[in-house]
């Protein structure tokens, strides 16, 4: 069955996705839909920060977590190693920890002078402001922040006293306190800067596409709605096949495709469709489009060393003990009348980066406190 076509079909509805969706949208003129394997918007205590445990650390896989592990890693000694991703309106960010962290500098000057113009600092800062709405970094003429952008960006609500404490450890030890993060320079801490409004998790379907449901009538979202292959004629995409309620159906696209579904799921998409190495698609029987060697290649991730301390019952950390089920139930009722509190931390509270070396051109680690004795990344909370 072939459903009536759109200008633009957008696969992926994480930041990446919602965010070209939104803008493509503006011109009236442009027949935009954006498909999402995953479900649509949460509700309740859901919505709750704290739930991104349950979401994304809690089961392997879930309805908001792809749940993948990786191939045996040679540099780990074989082991395999556990990485969600989320699922559902906003992608990862319907289940990170909420961080608002941009790259180093750096890295975006090092894009461009690999041969990708416009991807320099200076030429990419611009779309940092326009996107953001910080809510502490408000003036107008801040050089490195916006206050009229739909990613809402503010201060932790947890109130916990041990900002302070882990400030005076940072400072005893030489780190320097850091203002912005996100501002002249990236060395140093601060507590985490999160993308939140009003004590809940602010995604990037929240900001880029449920604002205009409705009032833009050229704009569709479908959600549940996995992409089985994108359908070329010759090497030219003309639509998708999704699978929704059971039954698969191609959406034609009048435009173009745009395959927007993270690092990992895109090249999937793209193998399953007959992008990639030939050899490897024709010994699973997939036609070949394009050969194209490179993707499914390269895939590089940072990794989490967790340095575990205990510490006897304080309620100001989170923790699975009769101690703790009593101060979680306690900030849930606190987050639901207030939007503040333990409920709305991200876990990761405090964080920062530091210089391996005095003459290291930048930043190569980043710490971070978490409010939870959490191992096995996160799987485990004691």
């Amino acid at each position: 069955m072939e459903q009536e076509g759109h200008d633009f079909i957008v696969v992926g509805s994480g930041p990446a996705g919602c965010a070209v969706a939104s803008r493509l949208s503006e011109d009236p003129r442009h027949q935009v839909l954006l498909l999402e394997a995953g479900p649509g918007q949460r509700k309740g205590l859901l919505a709750s920060n704290a739930a991104l445990g349950a979401l994304a650390y809690g089961p392997r896989r879930s309805a908001y977590n792809w749940g993948f592990d990786t191939q045996p890693q040679a540099g780990l000694n074989g082991r395999r190693s556990y990485n969600p991703l989320g699922r559902g309106l906003g992608g990862g960010t319907s289940i990170n920890t909420l961080m608002y962290m941009r790259g180093n500098p750096l890295d975006y000057d090092g894009w461009a002078a690999a041969g990708n113009p416009g991807w320099s600092w200076s030429e990419v800062l611009p779309y940092f402001k326009k996107s953001e709405n910080n809510q502490t970094f408000a003036a107008d003429d801040d050089p490195y922040h916006g206050n009229r952008g739909p990613v809402w960006v503010e201060e932790l609500r947890t109130d916990n006293p041990w900002h302070a404490t882990l400030r005076q450890a940072c400072e005893e030890a030489g780190w320097p306190y850091n203002p912005d993060l996100n501002g002249a320079t990236q060395d140093g801490f601060r507590p985490t800067q999160v993308m939140m409004k009003g004590g809940e998790r602010h995604h990037a379907g929240q900001a880029w596409i449920l604002p205009h449901l409705g009032t833009r009538t050229n704009l569709q979202l479908q959600c549940d709605s996995p992409v089985a292959r994108i359908v070329f004629d010759g090497r030219r995409a003309v639509g998708v096949e999704v699978v929704q309620g059971g039954q698969k159906r191609r959406i034609r696209a009048r435009k173009e495709v745009i395959v927007a579904s993270g690092g990992i799921l895109s090249a999937k998409l793209l193998q399953l469709s007959g992008v990639g190495d030939g050899a490897h698609l024709q010994r699973l029987a997939i036609p070949v489009v394009a050969h194209l060697p490179a993707v499914g290649e390269h895939l590089q991730d940072h990794l989490d060393v967790i340095l575990g301390h205990h510490v006897p019952a304080d309620p100001d950390l989170i923790g699975i003990s009769p101690t703790g089920a009593r101060g979680l139930w306690r900030a849930m009722r606190r987050w639901r009348r207030e939007r503040r509190g333990m409920a709305t931390t991200n876990f990761a509270e405090v964080t920062g980066f530091m210089r391996l070396a005095p003459d290291s051109p930048m930043p190569e680690i980043q710490y971070e406190f978490v409010v939870a004795l959490a191992m096995n990344h996160g799987r485990d909370i004691y």
